[in-house]
């Protein structure tokens, strides 16, 4: 199996994290980063030994060595640029939240299969292991039948001026931290087989089919019985 060659586009807070990542695998490969300040590129691929930097996203997105992009720039940059990569022929890996309607979710869906190449949303919450079981526990039935599932994620955000609370760019508590329990409620409306409560059927259409777009593959790998019934998935 050949390397994935990874570019990063966007040098911000989260990115280091896909650095650990990238790096600690032996399927890919870091081979560059993009910012619009050049210097701020170059001072970000020396700190973490990224062989390349580009002063623009486009340069980035036309080396033809680069075959994944990692997008971690300002949420209502998201779509602009995970559309853009993918019609330069590149996969994409985007930070949460992919985008922020379901038009552009629909746009990055049609972009994707145009190109052949995969988007998924960075969100990796939903493929850990914790999640997962306790997922597995409620399909199972360990916990008997749920009627009534409340999330909470909080915590408290000091820095005047950060991207995450300016609406402008997409900022929100959904955006940043509550989409963690409301995704974890449409991914129990999935877990809830043939037969589920009024309230995951009241709202399986909405929120399913929503996050259900919100990772395009070429065919569709969740178990059958809990796709979401498009006949992309079926």
């Amino acid at each position: 199996m050949s390397l994935l060659r990874w570019g990063i586009l966007g040098p911000g807070r989260i990115a280091p994290r896909i650095v650990r990542a990238v790096t600690a695998t032996p399927l890919g490969e870091l081979l560059a980063v993009a910012s619009r300040d050049a210097d701020r590129a170059a001072a970000f691929a020396a700190s973490h030994a990224i062989p390349r930097s580009f002063g623009s996203y486009e340069a980035l997105l036309a080396s033809p060595d680069v075959d994944v992009v990692y997008v971690s720039l300002p949420n209502h940059l998201h779509a602009e640029w995970a559309i853009r990569a993918l019609e330069a022929g590149k996969h994409v890996l985007c930070e949460k939240p992919l985008a922020l309607n379901v038009e552009q979710v629909d746009a990055i869906a049609a972009a994707a299969e145009r190109a052949g190449r995969v988007a998924v949303e960075a969100f990796m919450y939903l493929h850990h292991p914790q999640i997962l079981r306790a997922i597995e526990l409620a399909r199972d039935g360990a916990l008997g039948r749920l009627e009534l599932v409340n999330g909470t994620f909080s915590f408290f955000l000091t820095q005047p001026g950060d991207p995450r609370v300016d609406p402008t760019m997409g900022g929100g508590s959904l955006w940043d931290v509550g989409c963690y329990p409301v995704i974890r409620r449409a991914g129990q409306s999935w877990s809830t087989r043939d037969n589920p409560p009024p309230a995951a059927r009241a709202r399986r259409t909405d929120s399913t089919h929503w996050a259900g777009k919100w990772i395009h593959r070429p065919r569709c790998a969740s178990p059958r019985s809990t796709r979401c019934g498009k006949s992309r998935c079926a």
